[in-house]
């Protein structure tokens, strides 16, 4: 049996869905945050109904939820302390399923045609798609959110994929733009793409020219036959070998705010996305000699940034221990529920 990964999902006794936060977990418990509560006037689900109660893929958003747990069901959340932080968790003793996007995936190409409801059809060829153009197997793909619950619901739901491996996450960009190019498959634009743009300067609290330029870069977003979906790398566990406790964070005081360049963007497809940097300059906090990652828990700048590029970032600044190693560093993390979407990475004239 596989370990968890990042965008699998959990089910608990009380029938609450939580979705996985990346692949390094503590043997007892899973990082995730809690999406889907049942609900009888929720809008997904079948027999039983389901309410969406994380409003959006923000880090104040998910404190909501985690205040929320606290009061409700505290044993869903706990103290980091390799991490330095509390999170929400799931303890593993009280996991009823373990849904894995690739065994979801699998099960709707065993399915007759005629079996499949519309949304389901489009993802197996959207995943055909993908998989010609890409040429990476279909066995690296899976299908995560509400299709991987079998709560979708055909009128509104979108399908949001995986893939797995890391040498597959800069083939499947590559891709996407591509197939965006040839018409294959569609975007927002004119009028449709500045009101994005527009939702996400206030949702991320950036000024409107940065937020269009950072959202002109998203490129795992798309339309396929009028369906909206998403595509999210996930490494394999052949891809890292970490293990929750050989790296120890500890946050210092503050936030900081550092321009640098980008020398190595290959994790940054990833959750969380890391962007290796060089010739950091700090413009705001205790300056430390040896800052050499940006990390960000906000998908939305993640896989946008490119190798040599000059870069500005607000974030959290802590330091890190890798005890395998026995090599210390800092980073600084943008999407830390201190910083309260004040935080930000963004591209810079250099």
């Amino acid at each position: 049996m596989r370990p968890f990964r990042d965008r699998d999902f959990i089910e608990t006794y009380e029938g609450m869905f939580f979705c996985v936060i990346g692949n390094v977990h503590p043997t007892d418990r899973v990082i995730s945050y809690l999406k889907y509560i049942p609900s009888d006037l929720g809008l997904w689900g079948r027999s039983r109904k389901y309410d969406r109660i994380l409003k959006s893929y923000t880090t104040i958003s998910v404190k909501e939820v985690l205040n929320f747990l606290k009061k409700n069901f505290p044993q869903y959340v706990g103290e980091l302390n390799a991490m330095g932080l509390e999170m929400i968790t799931v303890p593993v003793k009280n996991i009823k399923t373990h849904f894995k996007p690739e065994i979801r995936l699998k099960e709707l190409y065993g399915e007759s045609i005629e079996r499949l409801d519309a949304l389901e059809r489009k993802t197996i060829e959207l995943v055909n798609l993908l998989s010609k153009a890409s040429v990476i197997p279909i066995e690296c793909f899976g299908v995560t959110g509400s299709i991987l619950l079998k709560i979708h619901n055909p009128s509104f739901s979108d399908v949001d994929l995986t893939v797995y491996g890391r040498v597959n996450a800069s083939k499947i960009k590559n891709t996407l733009i591509k197939l965006k190019e040839d018409g294959s498959i569609q975007w927002l634009k004119g009028l449709e793409f500045d009101n994005w743009a527009y939702n996400k300067a206030k949702q991320y609290r950036l000024n409107l020219k940065d937020a269009w330029e950072i959202c002109r870069r998203v490129w795992n977003r798309g339309f396929y036959e009028g369906v909206e979906f998403s595509i999210h790398p996930v490494k394999s566990e052949n891809d890292a070998s970490e293990r929750y406790g050989d790296v120890i964070y500890r946050p210092l005081s503050g936030l900081a705010k550092i321009k640098a360049i980008i020398i190595d963007v290959e994790d940054s497809y990833f959750m969380p996305a890391s962007y290796k940097v060089s010739d950091v300059e700090f413009l705001r906090g205790i300056p430390v000699e040896d800052l050499t990652e940006i990390v960000t828990y906000e998908g939305f700048y993640a896989g946008i940034l490119n190798e040599g590029e000059a870069v500005e970032a607000v974030g959290k600044l802590e330091s890190v221990l890798d005890r395998r190693i026995g090599k210390k560093y800092h980073r600084l993390v943008v999407g830390s529920f201190e910083a309260e979407c004040s935080d930000y990475i963004k591209p810079i004239e250099g």
